[in-house]
């Protein structure tokens, strides 16, 4: 069988392997099928920092003189908060989830209760303060409230507490929405362009980002990367989950054998540059929730050089591995390289790539155990979208990715 007949499946799959495993490739031939850790990355962007405006005006003294003077000033003094919305919605009754509330009018002097008990806080601003749950000695909705000098104001049962382990880095906490383009006659009557989401859940104490997945970090290349989590996950149950856009929803179907959500999709059912939203119902019963933009697929990447668009594979030598594109609008450049021997017919080494979106990168020659003449590279480079949304499912911290692949061939000289 011709080695991409056989390779796309495999990039389909939905794999992240349950235990170590010496072969390279397997459920990990793709870009982005296991998920290294290694030096755990850093947690995800979560957006802009909070406003921390001066406080409210205090007012002025009313003039009492009604005779002369005619001052109508009329401060009001300190207002009154508004709370809007708890994320997450739920967490561990033993305390230390990190909680955004979100709101209006909130002063430097609020105080946030979970019940009756103080949380700390490590952010305040007029519209959001970010704080960790207190302990609570048993499972249940409590209130959540904002005091302050102005006034208070409070979200009845807008908090639940579980009797659930810390559950930090082990539910949802990463995941891509990919497209597949594949260029050139070389798969014409093989393989079609195909769409795929894949939601990891990985073992508890780890965080992960694209970061790990392709090399140490930016402008930087790896050889048979590849490392491999535990199947200790949080099976959701009965729950379900989706992604939905504005004319968009794909439930996402739970893989017992690999621990991950998952679902492939045809053109033209996830726009490029849409906003998607993740939604969980039903997790151990508990409100549901949604995460607005989590993620979104990129445009495709204009590249210029190397030309896939061929009837015969361009041949190239290990160092002329260079590549060159239209740069702006995303956060990295991937790019993953599967050799293939051309007398075996199979695939013998990977090389993968994060390059900087500056419109060039350079493959080193050097990162290659061997090159014969013959031989062939699948070559996929794509743009990466990381939202800055992080899943916020008792204390996610690494957003979903969305990678937006071009997938072509060349042959070793």
């Amino acid at each position: 069988m011709p080695p991409h007949l056989r390779a796309y499946p495999v990039l389909l799959a939905l794999g992240v392997s349950t235990a170590a495993c010496s072969d390279p490739f397997g459920k990990n031939a793709d870009p982005l099928g296991a998920l290294p850790g290694g030096d755990g990355g850093r947690p995800s962007d979560t957006g802009p920092d909070p406003d921390t405006g001066a406080g409210s005006d205090t007012g002025d003294l009313p003039d009492t003189d009604s005779d002369t003077d005619s001052d109508t000033d009329t401060d009001a003094g300190p207002s009154a908060p508004t709370l809007l919305r708890v994320t997450p919605a739920f967490g561990p009754r033993g305390g230390g989830t990190t909680v955004t509330v979100e709101g209006t009018d909130i002063a430097d002097d609020a105080v946030l209760l979970f019940g009756e008990t103080e949380a700390s806080l490590s952010e305040i601003g007029p519209t959001r303060m970010v704080g960790v749950t207190p302990v609570h000695a048993d499972a249940r909705k409590v209130p959540v409230s904002v005091e302050q000098a102005g006034g208070s104001s409070v979200i009845e049962a807008a908090f639940q507490y579980v009797d659930q382990p810390d559950l930090t880095a082990r539910v949802g906490l990463f995941g891509t929405v990919q497209w597949f383009d594949f260029r050139g006659d070389y798969w014409a009557g093989g393989i079609t362009d195909r769409g795929l989401v894949q939601m990891w859940l990985p073992e508890a104490g780890r965080t992960r980002r694209y970061t790990d997945q392709f090399a140490a970090g930016l402008d930087q290349c790896a050889l048979d990367r590849a490392e491999f989590s535990s199947d200790d996950a949080v099976d959701l149950g009965g729950a379900t989950a989706s992604l939905r856009g504005e004319d968009t929803e794909l439930a996402l179907e739970w893989n017992d054998a690999v621990f991950q959500l998952g679902i492939d999709f045809g053109a033209s059912t996830v726009p490029t540059e849409t906003p998607l939203d993740l939604q969980i119902a039903s997790l151990w019963g508990l409100p549901d929730f949604a995460i607005d933009a989590v993620t979104m697929l990129p445009a495709p990447l204009a590249l210029s050089s190397p030309d896939l668009d061929t009837t015969f594979p361009d041949h190239v030598e290990p160092d002329e591995l260079d590549f060159a594109w239209a740069p702006g609008g995303h956060a990295a450049i991937a790019l993953y390289l599967v050799y293939i021997d051309g007398w075996t017919d199979a695939p013998v080494a990977t090389v993968s790539c994060l390059a900087t979106d500056d419109g060039t990168f350079s493959v080193p020659p050097t990162v290659w155990p061997d090159w014969q003449t013959g031989d062939e590279l699948i070559v996929y480079v794509g743009g990466i979208h990381e939202s800055p949304q992080p899943v916020p499912l008792n204390n996610g911290t690494a957003s979903i990715a969305g990678i937006n692949w071009s997938v072509g061939m060349l042959r070793a000289w």
